[in-house]
C-alpha cells in the first residue's frame, strides 16, 4: 500500500514540476469560453488522479509519512517527517460529528492563534472522517496557513487533497494560486488557472488580482509588460475587476518609474465608476517623487481634497521624504506640523525619515525633539532612529553623547545593528582611537552580528591613516577570509595607505591584484596612484599612469590633474604641467584656484614675474578669487625680486579682502626686508604681528642671497633645539646666553613654556611670547 501511494504521489509530483507545455488560457464569460493564448508562460496541467486512498483506513498521517513534500526551509523539512498529533482540544472530541467538528475548525481559523502542529493536525482528522468532510474545512485550514505564511505545506497539502479525490473549488484554488506566486512560481499559477478553466469554473476578481501581484513581484525585466498583458486582456474580455486590481496594476507601473502612466490609468479608472483610494494616491504620489516630479506629486496631494479623500500617514510619510531627498527641509517640516494639526499621528516611519533628515543637516536639536515628541504619542524610536541620532552626534564630535545614548538604546531592549556598530566604529578610526574601535569589532562580533565590507573598509582605514599597514593588510585579509569579498573602494583605502606611507612597491602590488581580481580601477584609484608617485618623484610613473587611464576611458577628475600638475611642477617639469593644463582646459572640467595656483607659482619659479602678474590679475575674470596662497605665492616672488613695497601692497590687499595671511606669509615678508630692504625694524614688526595672531607655528630660519644664515624665529623648545643645531649654536641651559653670537631666549611663565628667538648676524634682536 506504502508502495502504490509513493509511486503515484511521485508521478503527481514529476508531471508538475517537469511537465511543461503553452498554456491556453480559455476566457470564460458567463455561459461561453473564448479561447486565446496569454504571453508564452510554460505551464503544467495538474493530472488528477481520483481515489487513490479507498480503504477507511487510509489516512492523512500514513501519505504524510510516506510522501516527499516540497517544502524548502530545515524547519518545514523537520516537521513534515515528524507525525502529526491532533492538539488536546481535538482529541478530547474523537466522537464529534461532521457537522460539529466543521464548525470547530472554522473557530480554530477565525481564532487568531491557529499554529502549524494543530492546523496538520486538523487536516489529519478531516482526511479520517469517511465520507470525507466538504471542502470548505479543508479550505478554512488552507487560508489559516497562508496566514501564518506557510505557502509550502499549503501546496503539498492541496496535492494530498487531490489524491484523495477532493475536487478543488474556486476559492481553494485561488488560494493555491497565491501560493504559488508567493514563492515565485506564477507560471504553476497559470497553469492552475488552466485547471480553472478546463473544469468550467468561474476565476473570480481575487483570482486575477492574486495573478497580477505575482507577476508584479515576479523581478523579471518584463513584469510590468506582462502585468499590463493579462491586465488589457481582463479588460477585453469583460471578467470582473475592482479597485484593487486598478491598485496591482498602478503599483507595478509606479515601481517601473511610469507614475504618469499609473496617474492616466487612475483617471481611467474613475471615468469607469469605480472610486479612487487613499491607497492609489499613496502610490502615486510616491512614484511621482522618485521619478523627481514633486510639482506633480504636491498636485496629485492637493486634487485628494478635492476628490474629499483624506490623506493619511502614508501620504504625509511620502510627501515629507520626498522633500527631504530635494533638501526642502521647511516645506517638509511645515508638512509635518501640518499632519499634526490635523490629529494624524506619525508612526516610526515618518518620524525616522525627519530624525535622519535633521542629523545630517547638523540639526541634532531639532532631531532630539522629534524623539521628545515621539514618546509624548506613545511612538517608541527604533533601531534607525537611534542610529540616526548616533551618527548626528558622532559627526559634530560629540562623541560621549554619542556613546551615552548607544548605552540607553541598549537598555531600552533595541539591538543595535550592523549599521549602528560600522557607525561608531567608522568615528573612532578617523579620531585615531583604533583600540576603542577594534573593542567596538569585537562586542559586535560577539553580539552575532556580522561585519559588512562597509565595517571592514572603516577598519582598514583606520589602520592605514595612523601608518599601521600591517594591521590593514590584515584586516583586508580577514576580508576574504570571512567570505565577503573587497570592493574597490577597500582596495583604493590599502592602495591610498601604501602611497602615504611611500610604500609604491605595495601600492602597485595590491593594483594589480585588484585587476586580476576582475575589479575595474575608477578615477580615485589612479589619483592615489599618480599622487603616490608624485610624492616619491617617481612623475615618469605618475604620468604613465595618466596615460593608461585615458587609454582605459577612465575620466580623470579635476583632483587628478591637479596632482598630477602639482608634481610635474615640484619637480621642474613645468612646461609638461603647461601641456597639462591646456588639456585640463579641453576636457570640459573648470579650472579652479589651485589650478590657477600651480601655474602661478610655476611661472614665478622660471623667473616670469610680469607673466605671473598678468595671470594673478585675470583671475577676476575667471570668476575666480585669489586665496591666501595664491597671495603668498606673489609675495614670495616679489620679496624675492626685492619688490617689497608691491609685496607689502598684496598683504594689505589680503587682509581687505578678509583673507587671514599664514606663517608663510610673515616669514616670506620678514625674509624680504631681511635680505632685500635690510630693515630690521620692519623685519620685526612683520615677526611681531606674526605672533601676536598667533601664526608663528611654522618658525622659520632666514638666510640672505648667498645662503648664508641671517636668523632664526621659532616657538617651542623642541623646535629652537632643532633651528639651533642648523645654525650649530648650541643651547646650553634656560638662562640667557650668548653662543657663537647667536642669542637664546627661554622663557618659563605659569607652567607653560615658550622660546621665540630672532637674530641678526652682527646684532642680537630678541622677542619671547608665551605659548601653550
Amino acid at each position: 500500500m506504502n508502495k502504490r501511494t509513493n509511486e503515484r504521489t511521485n508521478e503527481l509530483h514529476t508531471s508538475l514540476v517537469e511537465g511543461k507545455m503553452v498554456m491556453v488560457m480559455m476566457l470564460r464569460r458567463r455561459r461561453r469560453m473564448t479561447s486565446i493564448i496569454i504571453s508564452d508562460l510554460l505551464v503544467t496541467a495538474v493530472k488528477v488522479r481520483k481515489n487513490v486512498i479507498q480503504s477507511s483506513t487510509s489516512s492523512f498521517s500514513l501519505i504524510l509519512a510516506n510522501t516527499k513534500t516540497t517544502c524548502t526551509t530545515t524547519t518545514q523539512e523537520q516537521e513534515q517527517q515528524q507525525h502529526l498529533t491532533i492538539s488536546s482540544s481535538i482529541a478530547n472530541n474523537n466522537n464529534m460529528n461532521p457537522i460539529c467538528f466543521d464548525s470547530f475548525v472554522r473557530n480554530r481559523c477565525k481564532s487568531g492563534d491557529l499554529g502549524l502542529d494543530e492546523a496538520l493536525g486538523l487536516f489529519d482528522r478531516l482526511f479520517q472522517i469517511r465520507p470525507l468532510p466538504s471542502i470548505h474545512p479543508f479550505t478554512q485550514l488552507l487560508g489559516a496557513l497562508v496566514k501564518l505564511k506557510h505557502y509550502h505545506w499549503v501546496i503539498y497539502l492541496s496535492k494530498l487533497m487531490l489524491l484523495a479525490g477532493i475536487q478543488l473549488n474556486i476559492v481553494t484554488l485561488s488560494i493555491l494560486i497565491n501560493c504559488y506566486c508567493y514563492v515565485g512560481r506564477v507560471d504553476l499559477g497559470f497553469a492552475v488557472l488552466a485547471n480553472i478553466f478546463k473544469r468550467g469554473l468561474e476565476p473570480n476578481d481575487i483570482t486575477f488580482n492574486t495573478l497580477l501581484k505575482g507577476l508584479s513581484n515576479s523581478k523579471k525585466g518584463d513584469d510590468v509588460k506582462q502585468v499590463m498583458d493579462l491586465f488589457n486582456k481582463m479588460l477585453e474580455y469583460a471578467y470582473p475587476f475592482d479597485v484593487v486590481t486598478y491598485g496591482v496594476v498602478i503599483d507595478a507601473l509606479c515601481k517601473s518609474e511610469n507614475s504618469s502612466a499609473a496617474l492616466r490609468l487612475m483617471r481611467k479608472m474613475e471615468t469607469s465608476n469605480i472610486r479612487s483610494n487613499v491607497n492609489l494616491y499613496n502610490m502615486i504620489i510616491d512614484g511621482l517623487f522618485k521619478e523627481n516630479q514633486v510639482n506633480e506629486a504636491f498636485h496629485l496631494f492637493r486634487d485628494m481634497d478635492t476628490k474629499s479623500i483624506e490623506p493619511n500617514v502614508v501620504t504625509y510619510t511620502s510627501l515629507i521624504h520626498g522633500l527631504c531627498r530635494f533638501g526642502r527641509h521647511k516645506e517638509a517640516m511645515s508638512l509635518f506640523r501640518k499632519m499634526l494639526s490635523q490629529n494624524i499621528k506619525p508612526d516610526v516611519t515618518t518620524c525616522s525619515i525627519l530624525v535622519d533628515f535633521l542629523t545630517k543637516q547638523g540639526r541634532i536639536k531639532e532631531a532630539f525633539q522629534i524623539v521628545e515628541m515621539m514618546s509624548q504619542t506613545s511612538v517608541k524610536p527604533d533601531v534607525v532612529i537611534y542610529t540616526s541620532l548616533i551618527h548626528g552626534l558622532c559627526v559634530l564630535g560629540q562623541w560621549n553623547e554619542a556613546t551615552k545614548l548607544f548605552g540607553e538604546m541598549v537598555s531600552h531592549g533595541i539591538s543595535p545593528n550592523v549599521q549602528t556598530y560600522s557607525i561608531l566604529i567608522d568615528y573612532k578610526c578617523k579620531e585615531g582611537k583604533m583600540d576603542e574601535a577594534l573593542q567596538i569589532f569585537k562586542i559586535m562580533t560577539e553580539k552575532g552580528k556580522e561585519p559588512n565590507i562597509i565595517t571592514y573598509n572603516s577598519m582598514m582605514d583606520g589602520y592605514c591613516l595612523q601608518g599601521q599597514m600591517k594591521e590593514a593588510k590584515r584586516i583586508f585579509d580577514s576580508i576574504i577570509a570571512t567570505g565577503h569579498e573587497p570592493n574597490t573602494y577597500s582596495y583604493n583605502i590599502l592602495i591610498n595607505g601604501y602611497c602615504k606611507a611611500r610604500r609604491m612597491d605595495d601600492a602597485v602590488h595590491i593594483f594589480n591584484d585588484m585587476r586580476c581580481k576582475g575589479l575595474t580601477p575608477d578615477t580615485i584609484t589612479y589619483t592615489t596612484l599618480i599622487g603616490g608617485f608624485c610624492k616619491v618623484l617617481k612623475v615618469s610613473e605618475a604620468k604613465d599612469l595618466f596615460n593608461e587611464m585615458l587609454a582605459r576611458r577612465e575620466i580623470p577628475s579635476l583632483i587628478t590633474y591637479i596632482t598630477l600638475m602639482d608634481g610635474l611642477c615640484n619637480n621642474d617639469r613645468f612646461t609638461e604641467a603647461l601641456e597639462l593644463y591646456n588639456v585640463l582646459k579641453k576636457s570640459g572640467l573648470k579650472p579652479n584656484i589651485i589650478v590657477y595656483n600651480i601655474i602661478l607659482d610655476g611661472i614665478c619659479k622660471t623667473g616670469q614675474l610680469f607673466e605671473a602678474k598678468e595671470l594673478f590679475d585675470n583671475l577676476s575674470a575667471k570668476e575666480l578669487h585669489p586665496d591666501t596662497r595664491t597671495y603668498n605665492i606673489m609675495i614670495r616672488a616679489y620679496c624675492k625680486e626685492g619688490l617689497l613695497d608691491e609685496a607689502q601692497e598684496l598683504f594689505h590687499e589680503m587682509e581687505e579682502k578678509s583673507l587671514v595671511p599664514d606663517d608663510f606669509t610673515f616669514n616670506f615678508l620678514a625674509q624680504g626686508f631681511l635680505v632685500h630692504g635690510n630693515d630690521d625694524d620692519k623685519a620685526m614688526h612683520f615677526v611681531n604681528t606674526m605672533i601676536e595672531k598667533g601664526k608663528a607655528g611654522s618658525g622659520a630660519i632666514f638666510r640672505d642671497a648667498n645662503g648664508n644664515i641671517l636668523g632664526a624665529m621659532c616657538i617651542g623648545l623642541h623646535q629652537a633645539t632643532n633651528y639651533l643645531a642648523e645654525c650649530e649654536a648650541i643651547l646650553s641651559g634656560v638662562e640667557w646666553a650668548m653662543e657663537q653670537g647667536w642669542l637664546i631666549l627661554w622663557v618659563e611663565s605659569d607652567s607653560m613654556a615658550a622660546v621665540s628667538c630672532f637674530w641678526k648676524k652682527g646684532s642680537a634682536l630678541v622677542y619671547a611670547s608665551e605659548v601653550g
